[in-house]
């Protein structure tokens, strides 16, 4: 009926609203980490001409740089280049080049070109004797049918030597669903990079989301916040399936039970941690994945495959997931993420 065709086009365009109102939430912040840092006694240290010169001559297109400093110690460097789709070793030239210039070894969180196709520039985070670091792996696809996943993801290096690893699973499938958990992921990076705590970030995403009427407005969130100096990973799930964390063929589930963002006001923000040892892996995926296979029960299957699946890379063990959550009707988007804990 007519009626129908208007309320769902108001709803349609209440959702689009909600996600502007997260992303100009998200763009406020960007200027508050800078802020933060400085508070914290660090000051921006001067980067010699020659490194300059020598990243130029690398070819590298660096628009910003800068190092912290403390004195004589030099703190973490934070770099902004030109994205060049993955094709160079961008964060080994940085840190080969200020190791020469500093006399300090930079290490980033992880080995890997975090490049996502779509970003305005790569942001390149170094940090001095860093004891960790973190190999990964992402495997996403629709829901069969459709062209764009709903679920998204972030992975992303903070100040003090920490790396987030962010799965939200926005309401619905496709397109729409996939605006809404973007927005969510922006916001909860943003925040995290400007220094506030993973549960700070939470909340003020489910403020964010509640502005529209609760039946209206959801997605999970699911938090690790992995330390790569003591190897201490926390966990925050709000309405997120389970998780797990390995140790060569002995598997722990991480949960918890919370309604997802978006729904009540005062929602239940609980946290857990594991202290990891190199070798320790973590996997987080959302309920398509969890839900390919009920006739094994929703998170054993899974269990039980990292029991029976040791020395993998990151990247083909989430391909490996997802190539068996999909090997029935993919009813759901599915998402899986995957990091394992390395010594430097």
């Amino acid at each position: 009926s007519r009626l129908d065709q208007a309320t769902r086009r108001q709803w349609r365009q209440e959702r689009d609203m909600v996600a502007v109102q997260v992303e100009a939430i998200a763009g406020m912040l960007e200027g508050l980490a800078t802020r933060v840092q400085e508070d914290a006694g660090w000051t921006v240290g001067e980067v010699p001409a020659a490194a300059w010169e020598r990243l130029r001559k690398k070819g590298l297109q660096v628009l910003s740089l800068s190092v912290e400093q403390d004195g004589e110690h030099w703190g973490e460097a934070l770099a902004e280049i030109s994205p060049c789709s993955a094709k160079a070793n961008c964060w080994q030239e940085l840190a080969g080049i200020l190791k020469d210039h500093l006399a300090q070894d930079f290490h980033p969180a992880a080995r890997q070109c975090l490049y996502r196709e779509g970003d305005e520039v790569c942001r390149i985070r170094l940090y001095p004797m860093l004891r960790f670091r973190l190999a990964l792996g992402v495997a996403v696809a629709p829901r069969e049918g459709n062209d764009t996943p709903g679920d998204s993801y972030a992975i992303c290096p903070l100040p003090d030597g920490r790396m987030a690893l962010i799965l939200s699973d926005g309401m619905g499938t496709g397109p729409d669903a996939a605006r809404e958990s973007q927005a969510a992921v922006k916001l909860m990076t943003e925040l995290l990079q400007a220094g506030f705590s993973g549960e700070v970030a939470v909340r003020t995403v489910n403020a964010a989301l509640i502005l529209q009427k609760p039946e209206e407005r959801f997605t999970t969130i699911d938090l690790a916040i992995v330390d790569l100096y003591t190897g201490e990973a926390a966990f925050i799930k709000v309405g997120a399936p389970p998780g797990f964390v390995g140790r060569s063929r002995r598997v722990g589930i991480i949960q918890a039970d919370s309604l997802p963002a978006g729904i009540v006001k005062d929602i239940i923000v609980s946290t857990s941690s594991r202290l990891l040892v190199p070798g320790d892996y973590i996997v987080m995926a959302t309920d398509g994945v969890h839900d390919a296979h009920p006739d094994g029960g929703r998170e054993l299957w899974l269990a039980g495959l990292l029991q029976e699946t040791t020395d993998v890379h990151p990247r083909e063990l989430a391909d490996l997931i997802l190539g068996l959550a999909s090997q029935r009707p993919v009813r759901d988007d599915q998402a899986v993420l995957v990091a394992r804990l390395e010594e430097n």
